[in-house]
């Protein structure tokens, strides 16, 4: 060749936005986009023609399933042949995988073979893209067709021209006018759901950016069969199919990272804290339902992979961000958040830099009513029994929480891309979160009615509802000194901070059939509720205890809650619990394209991983003597208090008390620490653990592909082999703290374990846009810290007993089958429904076992977890997703999004207190997403309700504890100002749910508690 002259085009999107204007917009639009293409004419007929060989040269492809854009622009890269075809043509279709040896002719032929199109090279050596049956035109008869067509049919094929030209550094590129909304996030979602080959559903980026979410749990939730767990009204942890958070394993770019949590509504377990990620950092999140070999084990229900954004995958050089500011009702604070986000890449596109940080501060309050447990014993009055083995309320409460989250997340990705073998990628993640908070309660403290020869004047009144077995209305006396009636405020204040941290490099060789990828990284977490102090001024007297309204309530007579002269100093304790989790991995992947007619890939590779979690907790107690004890709030703190809000429990009850005083414990800790107070470490040491664990996995996946009769068989069928080693360190409660700080752990614990997980997934794609699945697998999941490393509480009295973890304990195993169907329909549309079944080989029960604990000969009975009998779980999920783009204007701007799950399971958990067998833990039977939503031109807004029924939580004091149905509904409003710019509105708990536990029965409250309602405005921007 003599020239080598190309022209790079862009993707040119317009819109009408007001009926006067749009003839005379059409005509500016038609006119600049003849001007495009006739100079596209004029340059092409210059080009020197390309040699007669080149339809013959044979090419090596690896182009996957996607959508069928992307499928045509690697097409276009790798044989560099232009194509050109209108983008309504392509939009929302999917391109057929193509692997081997073929001519360019061939690979498009394949990729084109389900779309309803064909390719052909044309006189000028650029590949046209039309309708099948369509007569054959030229490259200048297609273009002067789609110019010259009549205004009132044309509207769509001027709007959206794509003109893929290969691309050169040499010639400038025409402007990229972008327009993004709910539909595009929802339509790539969607595509990559229909291309994936086993059973998955995947978010875009454009629809977490659609989603009035503050994290990505909150986004997570709209997928079928996904539920959360809130915690102060935010979205923390994701169950899948009724599974616990624990149950399923969440990766970021494919690996673990390292979480932890405050603990103080959730306890610390496997599953990762979604809230220290915010949204906006990621570029696509995809839930496996189905496993594949390749994939790391540990999520039974399912496992989230969160794909981040890298650098030589944005525009040249590009700066885009968020800044919001948001407002609760409860809390009347108006909490900022800012999001930045900066890429560039050289001009070579070999090497590439992305910057992302996030700061959020908020405000949040719970109000809230609980019942902390309840007890059971006989009642008397005046010394006659009245009701045997009655249960009654532990404590009634009515609690404050406040706490000031401040988030700051800074991540950084590098790029380098030498050439199209190599391919290196470091990522670098700084996650933390400040947390401190105080938790106010007005508690009522009757104590036990088991206590040694406690008196039986203790009740004046009751009230027993025989059908639940408990006493509804207690009328208590203060007639015994030795077991007064106590009315106590109690204040714990935290000092609580989250971290996390990781660091990994990923190494991509590609060349001719192999694909070779080495991953090596870090991730470690901190956490847990940190430092807390813990007062408490308390005062006597009689006082009723009232469950009849489903909330509970206590009935404080005369006794005046808001001086503080009527409380007196009664307790003083600090605590320090803290968590760290670190790990350390390393992964090396193998792909080898065998250019098979059946088997097109084999995939093996090998993981290691090693892990740590550790938890410490010291605990100061105050030992107050009669003086200190008489010493009043007024006393201490002066002046310095406060009163609750003026609106607290306005939206939960009309009968607990909500008007009481409340010191500042700060002023209360310097008290007590600059006078003659005897503040003493615990002896003995409560709750520490260490555990190291070193997983091995090595697996072997085939790939394969194969068309039959016009119908697409494809899919993938592997083993994985996963070897477990797991080493526990704990205290025993007779350790004193100076041997623990010494790391002097008197019990060692060690159990191992290898699986064979073996996994099969088939795909088959009809012509008529229906896909049925079938998927069948071995998973498992990972037993929770406490049951491996629980501390070893000993007691010789009255024999050798105690109870502790257990290192040797299985992993949950289950066998599980999904079948399932999808449709796909009109434009971003689909219907789908799939069924599936967990076979559990067991669950993690407790008996008592003889252990020589201190390998000395003396057998201990001690009662520890171990493997008992499994279950099953089965359920449904049905999905629905409807543009109506058929509508008339401004109506086709209209969608709809649905999905309902249906799941039942069997456990061997059994219920203390009755015997019957209880749920599984954290599995709602019913789930339902709804979204209404609209976009059109500049506009964008969504209205998502999410619903899910009463689950199984723990047992709570030897009683079942259970969180009754919620729904919560958000909104967004979006107005694109320009192509830049964008402004918008959206709201959180806009139905202001109130969360109700219970214990056993809903007519035993445990908890009310309600966190408001936010309402946040803000603007986004991309230059």
């Amino acid at each position: 060749m003599t020239s080598n002259i190309l022209l790079y085009t862009r993707l040119i999107k317009r819109r009408v936005k007001h009926k006067k204007f749009s003839e005379h917009k059409f005509c500016l639009n038609k006119t600049f986009i003849v001007l495009c293409l006739l100079s596209f004419c004029l340059v092409i007929n210059r080009v020197e023609a390309i040699d007669d060989k080149t339809a013959e040269v044979l090419y090596e492809f690896n182009i996957p399933a996607q959508p069928l854009s992307q499928s045509l622009n690697q097409l276009s890269d790798l044989s560099e042949i232009s194509l050109l075809f209108p983008y309504d043509l392509v939009e929302n279709k999917m391109g057929s995988p193509v692997k081997g040896l073929y001519t360019a002719q061939q690979a498009l032929t394949i990729i084109l073979r389900k779309s309803g199109l064909e390719g052909e090279l044309s006189d000028k050596k650029v590949f046209l893209i039309t309708p099948k049956r369509q007569k054959e035109k030229s490259l200048l008869e297609s273009i002067i067709a789609l110019i010259f067509s009549p205004a009132q049919d044309s509207e769509d094929k001027t709007e959206n021209i794509v003109v893929a030209a290969k691309q050169t550094k040499e010639i400038e590129s025409i402007e990229k006018i972008e327009i993004y909304g709910i539909k595009d996030g929802l339509s790539k979602a969607l595509l990559t759901k229909r291309a994936a080959d086993s059973v998955l559903d995947s978010i875009s980026a454009e629809g977490i950016g659609s989603f009035p979410d503050n994290n990505i749990a909150e986004s997570i939730q709209r997928v079928p069969g996904v539920s959360i767990t809130r915690a102060f009204g935010e979205g923390e942890f994701v169950s899948i199919r009724g599974f616990s958070p624990g149950l399923n394993l969440t990766m970021v770019n494919g690996q673990q990272l390292a979480s932890s949590a405050f603990e103080l509504e959730t306890s610390m377990t496997r599953g990762f804290n979604f809230s220290l990620l915010p949204a906006e950092l990621v570029q696509r999140i995809d839930v496996f339902k189905s496993p594949e070999a390749r994939l790391a084990e540990g999520g039974i229900g399912g496992t989230v992979n969160v794909h981040t954004r890298k650098p030589l995958a944005q525009k040249k050089a590009m700066v885009a961000g968020s800044i919001s500011s948001s407002y609760n009702d409860l809390t009347s604070s108006k909490d900022p958040k800012v999001f930045l986000m900066g890429s560039w890449k050289n001009d070579e596109e070999t090497f590439g830099v992305l910057f992302s940080g996030d700061y959020q501060q908020r405000k949040l309050r719970r109000d809230a009513v609980e019942v902390l447990g309840y007890i059971q014993n006989d009642f008397y009055i005046d010394g006659e029994l009245v009701g045997e083995d009655i249960l009654y309320p532990r404590n009634i409460g009515s609690a404050l929480f406040q706490q000031e989250r401040i988030r700051n997340t800074i991540m950084v990705t590098l790029q380098w891309r030498p050439n199209n073998h190599w391919d290196v990628t470091l990522n670098a993640i700084d996650s933390r979160m400040d947390g401190d908070n105080t938790n106010n309660n007005l508690l009522s403290l009757q104590h036990s009615l088991k206590t040694f020869n406690h008196p039986q004047n203790a009740v004046s009144a009751v009230t027993i509802d025989e059908a639940i077995n408990t006493a509804t209305v207690i009328n208590w006396l203060d007639t015994d000194p030795a077991f007064r009636r106590e009315l106590s405020i109690g204040t714990i204040s935290r000092q609580s901070k989250l971290t996390t941290k990781a660091t990994d490099l990923a190494i991509a060789w590609h060349k001719g059939a192999w694909d070779i990828k080495a991953q090596i990284g870090h991730t470690k977490a901190t956490g847990g509720s940190g430092f807390a102090t813990f007062t408490a001024f308390a005062t006597n007297g009689d006082f009723t205890t009232n469950i009849t309204d489903g909330i509970g309530y206590t009935d404080y007579g005369d006794i005046d809650t808001v001086n503080p002269d009527n409380f007196t100093l009664n307790n003083f304790v600090q605590n320090d619990i803290s968590n760290v989790q670190k790990q350390q991995f390393a992964q090396l992947d193998f792909e080898y394209q065998t250019h098979g007619d059946f088997i097109t890939s084999v995939m093996f590779g090998a993981k290691y991983q090693d892990m740590s979690q550790q938890r410490n907790r010291l605990r100061t107690q105050g030992f107050l003597t009669a003086e200190q004890r008489a010493l009043t709030m007024s006393d201490i703190v002066g002046d310095n208090v406060s009163l609750t809000p003026d609106d607290y429990l306005n939206d939960i009850s009309n009968n607990a008390i909500n008007n009481y005083v409340i010191p500042n414990n700060d002023t209360v800790i310097n008290y007590v620490q600059n006078n003659d107070f005897d503040l003493r470490d615990d002896i003995f040491v409560s709750w520490p653990y260490k555990i190291k664990e070193k997983l091995t996995a090595l697996y072997v996946q085939a790939n394969y592909y194969r068309e039959i009769n016009d119908i697409v068989i494809r899919g993938n069928v592997g083993l994985r082999a996963a070897h477990a080693k797991t080493d526990t360190l704990n205290f025993s409660n007779l350790v004193s703290q100076i041997d623990a700080a010494a790391g002097l752990y008197d019990y060692h614990g060690e159990g191992e374990s290898t699986n064979f997980l073996p996994s099969a997934n088939v795909a088959f794609d009809f012509d008529n846009d229906i896909i049925l699945r079938l998927a069948a697998a071995r998973v498992l999941s990972r037993p929770t810290y406490t049951d491996l490393a629980s501390q070893l509480v000993l007691s010789e009295e009255p024999i050798f007993q105690g109870q502790s973890g257990n290192a040797d304990l299985e992993p949950f195993l289950a066998d599980k089958l999904d079948i399932s169907t999808e449709l796909y329909y009109s434009d971003a549309s689909s219907v789908s429904l799939a069924v599936f079944y967990y076979d559990i080989h067991s669950f993690v029960a407790k008996r008592v076992a003889a252990v020589d604990v201190y390998d000395d000969g003396q057998l201990w009975d001690i009662t520890r977890p171990y493997n008992a009998d499994g279950g099953h779980i089965k359920g449904a999920e049905f999905a629905l997703l409807h543009n109506f783009a058929s509508l008339p204007a401004p109506f086709d701007g209209l969608g709809v999004k649905l999905n309902y799950t249906y799941v039942e399971s069997e456990s061997t958990e059994v219920d203390p207190s009755t015997g019957d067998f209880l749920p599984l833990a954290g599995l709602s039977k019913n789930t339902l997403n709804a979204v209404l939503f609209y976009s059109k031109d500049a506009w964008n807004a969504r209205l998502a309700y999410n619903h899910r029924s009463d689950y199984f939580e723990q047992i709570e004091r030897e009683f079942p504890r259970f969180t009754d149905s919620a729904g919560y509904l958000s909104a967004k409003l979006s107005y694109r100002l320009n192509n830049n710019v964008t402004v918008f509105i959206q709201g959180q708990n806009l139905s202001d749910t109130v969360k109700y536990r219970y214990i056993g029965v809903q007519a035993r409250p445990f908890q009310t508690s309600n966190t408001g309602r936010i309402v946040s405005a803000g603007v986004d921007f991309q230059f």
